[in-house]
């Protein structure tokens, strides 16, 4: 099973700004369970692992513009 994260230890990796630009898109609650979930979108790699590399949180950037955008 994998580990759940935490909304700090989630934090702590993605900074302040990109947690909340994602909590408009995701629900807060469901954060750390979607973190923890291995993602096509990501080549099936969990969000977690991928945003440990700086082109991962690139690309969850772009992800959440293009939700906020209403291009997902």
């Amino acid at each position: 099973m994998p580990k759940k994260y935490t909304i700090e230890e989630i934090e702590e990796l993605i900074g302040g700004h990109e947690l909340e630009r994602l909590a408009y898109v995701i629900n807060l609650d469901y954060i750390p369970k979607w973190f923890s979930t291995p993602n096509e979108a990501f080549d099936n790699q969990t969000p977690y692992e991928m945003c440990q590399k700086p082109e991962g949180i690139a690309k969850l950037r772009r992800m959440v513009y293009h939700i906020e955008n209403g291009w997902f």
